[in-house]
């Protein structure tokens, strides 16, 4: 299992506006982002699907199916409700790798390299630059506060002084998934040891609706409901912008410097 983890570290989600989900045990008229947000505050991973662009990223990656988050940064195309979580060590290392950059951007040609790259060339890329979850902390926070004045700046997406990888044309990238951190896990080894939410930002009106939601839809056992249901009150805020308001939650609950 993991050693103890850095004070300060928390990964994210996000949600685009438009989002498709499967379930079959959910009828096609619920909306499919409160499903989502339920299966995240569950653990449950494995019941959310994998978009196409994902499950293609992995194959021509070579990389098992995998669950992902961003470290301490919630991405702005992301913003239907962003969720936060604190890693702790409830997270098996043994399945944890994090890149410096988006694993799927690189393999689907978002996130271009100084030198033209193959699926061969990209997929040694990631394997070469993928950290063990106990090892990424330290080159992470170092180059953090050499690419940035503050911290704020990469929590915020502004554009660093210069990529962790000198391979990566930084001045061609149009978006921070090029340099935002990311960690996966292995889906299969999600539960017991995954992940806790410490803070869920939604649109206005998203609590009720998520609420909705769960009285009809959401769960089998009136405890589960009735637990999901207390912590989502305790740990969810609207927002007119969801990431603007989780960036000021991990500013103010993340790194400090």
């Amino acid at each position: 299992m993991s050693s103890r983890r850095p004070r300060g570290e928390l990964w994210v989600q996000g949600a685009r506006a438009i989002e498709t989900v499967a379930a079959a045990t959910v009828p096609k008229t619920a909306e499919a982002w409160p499903e989502l947000l339920f299966h995240r505050f569950t653990g449950n991973f494995l019941s959310i699907g994998s978009t196409d662009s994902t499950v293609e990223a992995e194959r021509l990656l070579d990389l098992d199916p995998s669950v992902y988050f961003y470290v301490n940064a919630p991405h702005p195309h992301f913003g239907q409700h962003v969720t936060v979580f604190a890693v702790d060590d409830v997270v098996d290392s043994r399945y944890v790798h994090v890149s410096p950059f988006d694993t799927g951007g690189l393999a689907l040609g978002y996130i271009p390299l100084k030198k033209a790259a193959g699926r061969n060339e990209r997929r040694l890329f990631v394997q070469l630059h993928s950290f063990e979850h106990d090892r990424y902390w330290v080159p992470f926070l170092t180059w953090v506060r050499k690419a940035f004045r503050r911290f704020a700046g990469y929590v915020e997406a502004r554009v660093p002084g210069h990529h962790f990888l000198d391979e990566v044309d930084l001045e061609a990238c149009t978006s921070a998934q090029a340099w935002f951190w990311e960690a996966r896990v292995h889906k299969m080894r999600t539960l017991p040891a995954t992940p806790r939410i410490r803070r869920v930002t939604l649109g206005p009106g998203d609590r009720r609706r998520f609420m909705e939601w769960l009285s009809t839809f959401g769960a089998h056992d009136s405890a589960e409901a009735l637990d999901i249901a207390k912590r989502f009150r305790r740990l969810s805020e609207e927002s007119p912008d969801p990431v603007k308001a989780a960036t000021m939650y991990l500013l103010d609950k993340g790194v400090r410097r």
